[in-house]
């Protein structure tokens, strides 16, 4: 009896431990909604945030909500990534909308076609400060269809690959 006791302490430090590793922390979240669904040619929406840890590594999310009648076949943005020195880091996105697509990706709650990327993903940030992630369609006029960009900063903590 004290044999199964003992294997049943073993068993929860063991999983103890091993939910520890590979925790998420979102230390920074926002949906900036768009007015009136528009988001305008050379509109830039940023997010700032503050990294206080440049040991950790980090992930950067991006989600976009759209209006099941956008009509384009794709939607293309990039986003721009300024560093506390002020330097610059530029990404560019794609996404293909077919049929297949609008399946997979509309949240039926809210009647929208979701496009979520990972823009950043184990990064480590250099320095610490506030970082400023801005956001640009690259598409060449105005979209009347997007209800909202979302940021989220995610600290990875635990092994890292």
């Amino acid at each position: 009896m004290k044999k199964f006791y003992l294997i049943i302490i073993i068993l929860i430090i063991a999983l103890n431990i091993q939910s520890c590793k590979n925790k998420e922390e979102i230390i920074y979240q926002k949906e900036i909604i768009l007015n009136n669904n528009l988001w305008t040619k050379n509109d830039i929406i940023k997010f700032n945030f503050n990294i206080n840890d440049t040991s950790k590594i980090y992930l950067c999310l991006i989600k976009i909500k759209i209006d099941t009648n956008y009509n384009y076949n794709k939607f293309i943005f990039s986003t721009t990534l300024k560093t506390p020195d002020g330097s610059y880091r530029q990404s560019g996105f794609e996404t293909n909308i077919n049929e297949d697509y609008k399946q997979k990706s509309i949240d039926k709650e809210e009647g929208v076609m979701i496009i979520e990327k990972e823009i950043y993903n184990n990064v480590k940030f250099k320095e610490k400060g506030e970082y400023e992630i801005g956001v640009i369609h690259n598409l060449p006029q105005d979209i009347f269809n997007v209800k909202s960009v979302e940021m989220k900063v995610i600290e990875k903590s635990g092994e890292q690959k």
